[in-house]
């Protein structure tokens, strides 16, 4: 219904400007909402003042996710919020129960108004070099908002690249990517407004672990593919610092310091790694998550010491969830090789364009090696049910649409299949 609607709204604002056509603003809406970032037209250039301020409404909606927004809508109205409802929202949070629910929703709107105003008031100080005061404050306002919920629009015509060589500007960036990304509840366990316990909960720890993990491993391995094997034409400082922010903005954000279409071919592989696993439950980027990547790792540490059960921090996963990470990877896997088959045979593209995009939307990334914009009515209209599908989430979205049978209380006879 928000996509339906800001796509018609987007197309009437933007008439009078510039003639949008409607697979162009049902795109433009759904990358907005999806919090992914690709785009069919130049933000900067192609859309109004109007119509940005519509994508700035949109990207905050879908950072915070639909549950959270419009919940938040119905306490404002000083509606009743039902316990379906608070299910609903407790779910889509990543939490266990629906206790304390809507007081965390509110710590959660607070919190991220708070650190996008924070950002936008940096961002509008290192602005005030490039830009006249009220232009430098729309811009700060616009990336810090799309930086924290990770959707990678912005109102520069070349997104990010002319301030590549500006540290101050990219690292704000980059800690909004990061802060967005990590999700809500590590963020208040992190302050202590929800969580005062002194020790940090395993599901935290097991978050802020792989997230440094994967920025430094990112990191690194794209400066070793970009500087030392492909490119030396720039400063070893600024090679490694267009990793590390690459590195960051790959996992869901899709902003860019560089361009995509002349990483190599190796560098384009870690990127589409980095953009499959993506960020952290309950936060406002996609991907298979943070976690899922962790379990799985831990499973396999735990396969190679012979271990009965998956240990972390002291405390066992549950086989559940290590069956439900699987399937999600392989559902995962299989939508991407999938649609990149269908996509390849409409386009006349690279495979390793189409899977790069394909990656892109799934993940809800928004990065793109250029092609965007030249695919075919039906190639943006794979794009749009990928993008609508990653932010919604796979396996919830199977759980809406599959039919559950009735509990079978039957134990069948274990059979032995050799793996390996």
């Amino acid at each position: 219904m928000l996509i339906v609607s800001g796509t018609l709204l987007l197309w009437i604002l933007n008439h009078s400007y510039r003639p949008l056509n409607f697979i162009d603003s049902l795109f433009t809406v759904t990358s907005a909402v999806c919090v992914t970032g690709l785009v069919v037209v130049n933000t900067a250039t192609d859309l109004s003042f109007y119509s940005k301020c519509l994508i700035v409404v949109l990207m905050q909606l879908g950072g915070l996710g639909v549950m959270t927004a419009f919940t938040s809508l119905f306490i404002l109205r000083g509606s009743r919020v039902s316990l379906q409802h608070r299910y609903c929202l407790s779910s889509s949070l990543g939490l266990d129960g629906v206790s304390g629910v809507i007081r965390l929703l509110g710590h959660i709107v607070k919190m991220t108004f708070a650190i996008e105003l924070f950002g936008a008031l940096l961002l509008f100080g290192e602005l005030l070099d490039y830009y006249e005061p009220l232009d430098a404050l729309g811009h700060a306002i616009f990336h810090s908002i799309s930086a924290f919920c990770n959707a990678g629009f912005s109102t520069f015509p070349d997104n990010l690249v002319p301030f590549r060589e500006d540290p101050s500007i990219t690292l704000i960036i980059m800690l909004l990517i990061i802060l967005g990304g990590i999700g809500f509840v590590p963020l208040m366990e992190l302050v202590g407004i929800e969580y005062h316990n002194k020790r940090m909960s395993p599901y935290c720890k097991l978050v802020f672990s792989v997230t440094f993990l994967l920025i430094v491993i990112g990191c690194l391995a794209l400066f070793l593919t970009e500087h030392i094997v492909w490119r030396h034409d720039v400063s070893v400082f600024q090679s490694f610092w267009d990793a590390l922010f690459q590195s960051v903005s790959a996992r869901t954000a899709g902003f860019n310091t560089v361009d995509i279409g002349k990483i190599s071919p190796v560098g384009s592989f870690v990127l589409i790694l980095l953009m499959i696993i993506g960020a952290s439950p309950g936060s406002t980027g996609g991907g298979i998550k943070t976690t899922t990547f962790g379990v799985l790792l831990l499973s396999l540490y735990s396969e190679i010491l012979q271990r009965e059960d998956i240990i972390f921090s002291s405390r066992r996963i549950p086989y559940s969830i290590l069956r439900k990470a699987v399937s999600l990877v392989i559902v995962y896997m299989v939508t991407i090789f999938l649609s990149s088959f269908i996509l390849g045979i409409m386009e006349p593209y690279s495979f390793r364009e189409i899977l790069f995009e394909v990656t892109s939307a799934l993940g809800t990334v928004g990065l793109s090696t250029g092609i965007t914009q030249g695919l075919s009515g039906l190639g943006k209209f794979l794009l749009i049910l990928l993008m609508f599908w990653g932010r919604v989430g796979l396996i919830v979205f199977f759980y809406g649409v599959a039919r559950k049978d009735e509990q079978r209380h039957i134990s069948y006879i274990d059979t032995n299949v050799p793996i390996g």
